[in-house]
This record gives structure tokens, C-alpha cells and sequence, in this order.
């Protein structure tokens, strides 16, 4: 057995076992509309037994980098359908990686503007590339994308081999590490470089005030450090 020997994975007949990894390219339209680089992009790696295709935000929501593509409205899927066309001319096959970046996002990265979702509001620690630099990735809100926005991709897959799901980075969809997006104790040393969430509290994300705090009283400090607890009472005379 060799990596040119046949292989079925699933109901999925490949004529050899190299497979391209998603990788993401950025080469969208604005809005995520996939673009001719796209279509030239895929269809001259269609020798490979099948393409998981970069990421792929599956709602306005989802988006979480620039011009990575989308494939939640009808142009999006008229974009793809370009996609798939050329790299089953080709005789390849291509699966497609969903993946909603969740709370590692950026409002300037997505075409409506709105703060990152996530399942509860863990601010990811680092910055977020957009079109104008780096910027400090927001406190995200704890509303899910609705059921009704992820439907309108279920027409998209049937032009596609496969779908994946992308399960990591600290995504919607994380299959580990802090995916229970609460105040754990991962840090960046481990193994994947996992980020350190950090939990805002209600009175962190509060407008701070700006007059200084008065410092703590001497005089109660003293008191508190040299009372001392109440004696027993006394013990009862024996008769």
C-alpha cells in the first residue's frame, strides 16, 4: 500500500491518498463573495484526491478575518457553484470547511459591523488584523447565530463532495481547550498554544470612574488587627 493506492472513506471513492488541507487564502470579494482567484486556485489542485477548502463563515456573524469567503447567501453559492464546476471538470473532489469564527472576531472584519457571538462573553486575549491594523478583539455577545441563518447553507453542500467543520482556535464550534468558553486555567503553554480566556465582570465592562479611590482607613486597619476574639466564659465551680 502506497499513498497512490485507492481509498473509500465513506461512500467516498478516492483515487489516491493525497489530501489538500484547508488553508486559508483571503482572495474574496468584499461581502465574502468568492472570487476568479478562487475558481483558478482550486481547479489547478483538483489532481488531489479531494480539497477541504479554506474557511468558510457560514453567516454575516461567523466572519471573523478579512475577505475569507462566505456561503450564506445566493451569490456566495453562485460563487462556489463556479468552485465545484471547475474541480469536478477536472475530475477532483472538494469539501468545504464551515467556520464561524465566533468571539475571534472583529467588528470591521464583518459586512454588518456587529460585535462577535459567542456562547457567553469571554474576551480572547490578542488582536485581530483588519483593514485599517491590528485592533484589540471586543468583549464578544452571548447570542448564537439563530438556526435560521445556518439553513440557508444546507443548498450550498449539495454541490460539494463533503463539509467540514471547523472544531478549534477558540471558534463557535471548538471541540476542545476552552471551548466551554469559561475563566479555566489553560494558558499559552500548552501543547496548542491554547489562549488564556479572560471573564469580564459586570463591573470591569462598567464605566470606570475617574476620581481616585481614597485609600483605606488607618484607623480601622489598626483596629481590625489588633482586636482580639472574646474570652470564654468562665467554667462552672464543680460542687
Amino acid at each position: 500500500m502506497t499513498v497512490w493506492t485507492p481509498v473509500t472513506i465513506g461512500g467516498m471513492k478516492l483515487a489516491h491518498r493525497l489530501v489538500m488541507a484547508p488553508m486559508s487564502r483571503d482572495r474574496s470579494l468584499a461581502g465574502g463573495l468568492p472570487s476568479e482567484l478562487n475558481v483558478e486556485y482550486y481547479r489547478q489542485r483538483a489532481s488531489m484526491a479531494v480539497i477541504i477548502t479554506e474557511g468558510t463563515q457560514p453567516s454575516e456573524d461567523g466572519q471573523g478575518y478579512l475577505l475569507t469567503p462566505g456561503i450564506h447567501t445566493d451569490a456566495h453559492i453562485a460563487g462556489w457553484r463556479k468552485v465545484t464546476d471547475a474541480v469536478h471538470a477536472e475530475g477532483g473532489r472538494i469539501m468545504v470547511q464551515l467556520m464561524h469564527a465566533g468571539r475571534v472576531a472583529h467588528p470591521d472584519n464583518t459586512p454588518h459591523h456587529h460585535t462577535p457571538v459567542a456562547p457567553s462573553t469571554v474576551q480572547p486575549k490578542g488582536v485581530m488584523f483588519t483593514a485599517t491594523g491590528p485592533q484589540e478583539r471586543p468583549v464578544p455577545g452571548p447570542s448564537p447565530p439563530t438556526r435560521s441563518r445556518l439553513w440557508t447553507t444546507s443548498s450550498a453542500m449539495r454541490r460539494f463532495d463533503g463539509d467540514e467543520i471547523h472544531g478549534g482556535n477558540g471558534y463557535l464550534v471548538h471541540i476542545q481547550g476552552p471551548t466551554r468558553n469559561s475563566c479555566s486555567t489553560y494558558t499559552d503553554s500548552g501543547p496548542r498554544h491554547w489562549p488564556t480566556p479572560t471573564c469580564p465582570t459586570a463591573s470591569a465592562r462598567a464605566p470606570r470612574s475617574t476620581s481616585p479611590t481614597p485609600p483605606p482607613s488607618t484607623a480601622a486597619t489598626t483596629v481590625a488587627t489588633t482586636t482580639t476574639p472574646p474570652s470564654p466564659p468562665p467554667r462552672r465551680a464543680e460542687p
